[in-house]
């Protein structure tokens, strides 16, 4: 009888275990990887997106556009956002276009080598075209992908997939 009883509760610690171990993971993936982009201006709608784990962010606020960088930590590449009126691609020899999604807008992005590696962009239209306010409908979104090694895409386009407009209206300002 003794042998019973620890059996079963064995099989109960096990399962409590696998629970809990997969509720830690939902809670990862829902707090802890979601990020929002600071909205433009107070009138621009905020962006959301989904950021692995092993990932650094840096932010930078320049007269009339934003700059959202995304680090790896493993060192093999940078992801950047440019939000602004002025986008400004300074792709050399393309080597590859292909189209990529950005939340679920398709984007054409160029790809070419360089001696790091290799440097990926492409511009997002459109993508507030919905937004009343001719400041804001005529944001643009430059993507800009520095990659040492080509692993590093297979983090990126994940993450570019799940962009989201998470807000519409910027923070309030005092």
């Amino acid at each position: 009888m003794k042998a019973k009883n620890f059996v079963v509760f064995l099989i109960f610690i096990f399962t409590c275990t696998l629970h809990a171990e997969k509720q830690s993971k939902d809670a990862v993936q829902r707090k802890g990887r979601h990020v929002t982009l600071p909205a433009w201006d107070k009138k621009a709608p905020s962006l959301g997106l989904n950021l692995p784990e092993g990932f650094t962010t840096k932010y930078q606020k320049g007269p009339d556009f934003d700059v959202h960088q995304f680090r790896h930590s493993e060192d093999i590449g940078v992801l950047s956002i440019y939000m602004g009126h002025h986008p400004d691609r300074k792709s050399a020899a393309v080597v590859e276009k292909f189209r990529k999604k950005f939340g679920k807008q398709e984007v054409e992005f160029q790809k070419t080598k360089t001696s790091y590696g290799s440097f990926t962009d492409g511009i997002v239209v459109d993508f507030f075209e919905g937004n009343k306010e001719d400041n804001i409908r005529t944001l643009k979104i430059h993507v800009f992908i520095h990659a040492k090694d080509d692993k590093f895409y297979s983090n990126v386009w994940p993450i570019l997939e799940s962009v989201v407009v998470t807000k519409k209206g910027g923070p309030k300002k005092d």
